[in-house]
């Protein structure tokens, strides 16, 4: 959920918990079999994705996050509990620090939600260190969203608040990351190698948040705090200031967009496969409104993430899906989907 274009410090993230260690296995298992060419999930033809008719490109609704009312939204957490049968979760891995639980309401089928945000996943003291659902191997994710933008107030000279001093945003990020088993292999340890896929984040200037947003796709690696700015790693990314990778990060919407009305912001992530490219694409309201981040399978050399290697770690990758606004921007959320072409091997 960072502006790759401003710098901004994120909570360090703790020693890795002990009931999350099992993760890591299960993480590094998924790594193994995609370094190795087992897709997860078949993908796509090119060219082939319908939008509006995710189902005859083939795919299958997997995550399908309604609010008919707040039941659906684990606002207390596991705690020591299993917290099943939600589809959200309030309760935040431990890398988002001190976040406090934003506030929700429900009506009319419409989740608002402000001061915070809500994952698919939360940590949790089971077999797979989470609680929730994850996504691998591929997908679309879409949410259907409304805000008012003239109300989102950014200092980028100040630290992220999630009260205030932030943004609206729909974004995937890494489980191995979150659980600390991010790890490149044959690396000293500490040194981490995790994606993370903006959807959506309006961060722009006053003038330019009505048409315009961010969809910024993160390769981030090396060793903490060995960077100033975003988490605090290195960072390659679709933002223009990465050499060699094109800039699609700024999405341009029509002069005359209103986002006091609903639209619905859209992610294809398409996963490399049979010697092919995968990619990342970005929609606004079923049509394609970016160009493609692209990548090929490879397994981790030495760092850092060059050539067509560049983002494939999101292959390897369990994303798990946020959605949050601060306090002062209310976002207004009808629904948010996941497909996958279904092989038993997307979610988990």
């Amino acid at each position: 959920m960072s502006p790759a274009t401003e710098a901004f410090n994120r909570p360090p993230f703790p020693p890795v918990i002990p009931r999350l260690r099992r993760l890591q296995t299960i993480c590094f298992a998924a790594a193994a079999a995609a370094t190795l060419g087992v897709p997860q999930v078949l993908a796509a033809a090119a060219g082939s994705f319908d939008p509006l008719r995710p189902e005859a490109s083939g795919y299958r609704l997997e995550f399908n996050g309604t609010f008919d009312d707040a039941s659906g939204i684990c606002l207390k957490g596991s705690q020591g509990r299993p917290a099943t049968g939600f589809l959200w979760y309030a309760r935040l891995f431990p890398a988002w620090g001190t976040w406090s639980q934003p506030e929700i309401s429900v009506s009319d089928r419409v989740l608002t939600i402000s001061g915070g945000q809500i994952a698919t996943a939360e940590p949790a003291p089971n077999h797979r260190g989470y609680e929730g659902r994850v996504f691998s191997g591929g997908g679309y994710f879409e949410a259907r969203i409304s805000f008012v933008p003239a109300t989102v107030s950014y200092d980028i000279k100040q630290a992220i608040n999630n009260r205030t001093n932030w943004w609206p945003c729909f974004y995937a990020f890494s489980l191995e990351y979150l659980a600390g088993a991010d790890h490149w292999e044959g690396q000293l340890a500490g040194f981490a190698h995790f994606a993370e896929d903006d959807f959506f984040e309006c961060w722009q200037d006053q003038s330019r948040r009505a048409n315009w947003y961010g969809a910024t796709v993160h390769d981030w690696y090396g060793v903490r705090d060995c960077n100033a700015g975003g988490l605090g790693y290195s960072d390659i990314a679709n933002d223009g200031r990465s050499p060699g990778v094109p800039d699609t990060q700024r999405i341009r919407l029509p002069a005359n967009n209103d986002w006091r009305e609903f639209h619905t912001v859209g992610s294809l992530w398409v996963a490399a496969a049979g010697g092919g490219r995968g990619f990342i694409q970005t929609y606004f309201d079923g049509q394609p409104v970016s160009g493609k981040v692209t990548w090929r399978a490879a397994k981790d050399a030495l760092p850092p993430p060059s050539g067509s290697a560049v983002f494939s770690v999101i292959d390897r990758d369990h994303m798990v899906v946020y959605v949050g606004s601060p306090s002062n921007t209310p976002l207004h959320i009808q629904w948010v989907r996941v497909w996958q072409i279904p092989t038993g091997n997307g979610t988990r």
